[in-house]
């Protein structure tokens, strides 16, 4: 298992025995931390590591929902392994339900 970070200490361990567990702890927040195998190819992840616990990952139709959040001015951020990041700048007063939708496309 490597760990392809660029803010964090990136690692590299082997786990030779079956049902063999590592513990790792990231420091610094980072998006899109490459988790890969050096010995099968098709196995990679990726980890995101936050500083606050207001995240989504989004359903099978691209739907998300972050609940809780305080009210105030935020940025939002989306990620995709190939198609990038964006974000968009969105205020949710005291009670208030908010909608923002992000399209991303292919570029090139």
């Amino acid at each position: 298992m490597r760990s392809e970070s660029k803010v964090n200490k990136a690692f590299n361990i082997a786990q030779p025995i079956q049902g063999m567990t590592t513990a790792k702890t990231f420091a610094q927040p980072e998006i899109g931390i490459k988790m890969r195998c050096d010995v099968h190819f098709w196995m990679a992840s990726f980890i995101h590591v936050l500083d606050h616990p207001f995240y989504a990952v989004t359903g099978d139709d691209g739907s998300y929902r972050i609940d809780g959040l305080p009210a105030g001015a935020y940025t939002i951020e989306v990620w995709h392994e190939k198609l990038g990041t964006q974000t968009a700048q969105i205020t949710v007063a005291d009670g208030e339900t908010n909608t923002f939708d992000f399209t991303l496309q292919k570029t090139g």
